[in-house]
């Protein structure tokens, strides 16, 4: 896999590597920056992503975070290190990943074949609401292709967005975890899947909640408690969240509610970016 860790942490994680016989390399660090401004510019910025940052020698005084590559194979993180570069941005103009790069860099982090297909046709944020995507096509929804909890919470099985939420090839590879799992950690079983079965609103892949109750319908949740499962900085509805007990989508909008009292609602089609809200419950 890859992975930021945090300039003052890396030592540490270094150690961690070598206890449980993993090979590590690094390249770069990661600065945040004002996006707004700094990219105001750029020529495709629109493009990209919504994360941005300046990438820094490691050898740079300035503390952050470092990318990393790990694997239990020296042949497998070298390919990660030399497949594994973002797009970057040279004198005011991007320049893209290729095919190629993308996709060899999907199957040396052990990602499923039609994961990384799906995710080379749908992963254009320009274009393409990315879970809603998967959302549309998956005819049930199974809590070991659940990929919300990825970067905020230690409870995901998986890392790559699936092609289904109840794709095959991802249920197999978990279902390898588990096995482990039921042997090893029958409490951290149990405690995973409690959270990979929680109600989680989805507006955009940086917009993503998880709630401690139920859904109603499709389109209702109420709830007693909840969880960011992304950076608040991209939009932070939790003002409105932590305040009152249940959410309704009605068309393009994500009302909030005090039982049955509407505290504010949210348009979707106000954003600058590709919105589609809905509900999901894993089983």
């Amino acid at each position: 896999m890859d992975l930021w860790v945090q300039s003052e942490l890396l030592d540490e994680f270094l150690d961690l590597c070598d206890k449980y016989n993993l090979y590590c390399k690094y390249d770069v660090k990661f600065i945040y920056t004002d996006t707004v401004k700094q990219f105001k510019k750029v020529i495709w910025a629109k493009n990209l992503t919504t994360t941005k940052v300046f990438w820094e020698s490691i050898d740079s005084p300035n503390k952050w975070l470092i990318h990393v590559f790990i694997s239990y194979k020296e042949e497998y993180v070298d390919k990660l290190y030399a497949y594994g570069w973002y797009p970057v941005v040279v004198k005011n103009r991007v320049i893209y990943k290729s095919y190629h790069d993308l996709t060899e860099f999907g199957y040396y982090l052990g990602y499923p074949e039609c994961c990384r297909k799906f995710f080379f046709q749908k992963n254009d944020w320009r274009y393409y609401n990315f879970p809603y995507e998967i959302y549309q096509r998956s005819k049930e929804y199974d809590y070991r292709c659940n990929p919300f909890w990825k970067d905020i919470f230690p409870m995901s099985y998986i890392y790559h967005m699936p092609c289904k939420f109840d794709c095959a090839d991802t249920i197999a590879y978990v279902n390898k975890i588990e096995k482990t799992l039921e042997k090893e950690d029958k409490k951290l079983l149990k405690n995973i899947r409690k959270y990979m079965k929680l109600p989680i609103l989805s507006i955009r892949e940086k917009i993503t909640y998880a709630f401690k109750w139920n859904l109603i319908d499709k389109n209702t949740c109420i709830y007693n408690d909840y969880y960011e499962l992304w950076d608040s900085r991209e939009s932070d509805l939790s003002t409105y969240i932590k305040k009152w007990n249940k959410i309704k989508i009605e068309d393009n909008l994500v009302i909030f509610y005090n039982n049955d009292n509407i505290i504010y609602k949210y348009d979707t089609t106000k954003s600058d970016e590709i919105e589609k809200a809905f509900f999901i419950q894993f089983k």
